[in-house]
């Protein structure tokens, strides 16, 4: 996207080789960054594994988000590859392989909810403020009634190609796992709702381009706030239009009626969870 902006200093021009090279450093590159970090949380989580000292669990704890946004920042900034996937690989290692050495489950589980509820709601605090800038036309921003209009489309759009997606894995999902029926294939196409990502990556351009230009009013900043204005308003139109009516259309689908999976899965969890008080008690 930089480098269609035809900007001088914006974005990088590559060939079909340079391109596969660069998919290769940011993929398998972060994944091994992401795995090393994962090993090393997994270390320190090791050494802090001693239940009688509760300092350990608030350690154990803090060592979770610094390995975490430490693996980010080597990644992205220090070794040019993909700082998400370096992190997504740094949690599924340390789920492998370090979930029986925490210490306080509790206590780990409350603090990242915490920390996923605060950060989600910053981002939308500075996505929202930016998008209302963007479509109350406060200059040099504008968003008018054509690009409301395409919009509309796009939201349209958007939803047949996640309905088409879902229906066209639905052989596979209704074969393997729990095994998915249409009902909720439907729902599941209806449900998919877009807005902490697409905010950030809309954020983090539209700060990129005014650094690069230095002047809001640009024909780059420009294109950038059509942009936003886009992703702030797709996500504003799944979350009041999907949102709201989900919970109707679960009920319309016949989705919120205990099924017999659910029955069998409930009455096996009530019998370990007897059995584990019975053994607990003798």
């Amino acid at each position: 996207f930089l480098t269609e902006l035809g900007k001088e200093g914006l974005g990088e021009e590559y060939t079909w080789g340079t391109g596969i090279v660069k998919f290769i450093q940011m993929s398998l590159g972060g994944a091994g960054i992401g795995v090393a970090f994962g090993l090393a949380l997994v270390f320190l989580l090791y050494v802090l594994n001693r239940k009688l000292i509760a300092e350990e669990n608030v350690l154990q704890v803090a060592s979770t988000i610094t390995i975490a946004y430490l693996c980010f920042y080597v990644a992205e900034s220090v070794l040019h590859t993909s700082g998400v996937l370096a992190v997504v690989l740094c949690g599924v290692t340390t789920k492998a392989l370090g979930s029986s050495l925490i210490n306080d489950v509790e206590l780990m589980t409350s603090f990242w909810e915490l920390v996923e509820h605060l950060l989600n709601t910053l981002l939308f605090a500075i996505g929202g403020t930016v998008w209302g800038t963007i479509i109350s036309n406060v200059h040099p921003r504008e968003f008018n009634a054509t690009d409301w209009g395409y919009l509309f489309v796009l939201y349209v759009l958007l939803v047949i190609i996640r309905f088409a997606l879902v229906f066209s894995f639905y052989p596979l999902i209704s074969r393997i796992g729990l095994k998915s029926s249409i009902n909720e294939a439907i729902f599941m196409s209806y449900g998919g709702l877009r807005g902490a990502v697409g905010i950030a990556l809309a954020v983090s351009l539209d700060d990129v381009v005014f650094r690069a230009t230095g002047d809001t009013g640009s024909e780059y900043c420009m294109m950038v706030t059509k942009l936003f204005g886009m992703v702030g308003g797709i996500a504003f139109l799944t979350l009041f239009i999907n949102g709201s009516t989900a919970g109707a259309l679960l009920k319309k689908l016949g989705l919120t009626k205990k099924s017999e999976v659910y029955e069998k899965l409930s009455a096996t969890h009530y019998d370990t969870l007897k059995e584990k008080l019975l053994d607990g008690f003798v």
